[in-house]
This record gives structure tokens, sequence and C-alpha cells, in this order.
């Protein structure tokens, strides 16, 4: 079993993962192919 403070590391850095990841693929994808959005984010600012 990790420390608490070695998972809570590996939390945030999943999470900036995913929000870069979403940042960088995501959105531009979604910008120019606005039939691909999915229907809970329709009408938020890509």
């Amino acid at each position: 079993m990790e420390p608490a403070d070695e998972h809570k590391k590996f939390t945030t850095a999943v999470g900036h993962l995913f929000y870069d990841f979403g940042q960088h693929v995501l959105c531009p994808v979604y910008r120019r192919h606005k039939e691909l959005v999915p229907d809970e984010l329709k009408g938020e600012l890509l």
C-alpha cells in the first residue's frame, strides 16, 4: 500500500493527463467537427 501523499500525487497526475488530452486532442476535433460533440457538451464553449 502506498502512502496517502503518493496516492494524491498519482491522482493529480492522472487528472492533468486527462485534462491535457482533452485540451490538445478533443477540443480541436470538436471545433472542426460539430457533429462529433457529445450531447452533454453541446452548448458549452470549446
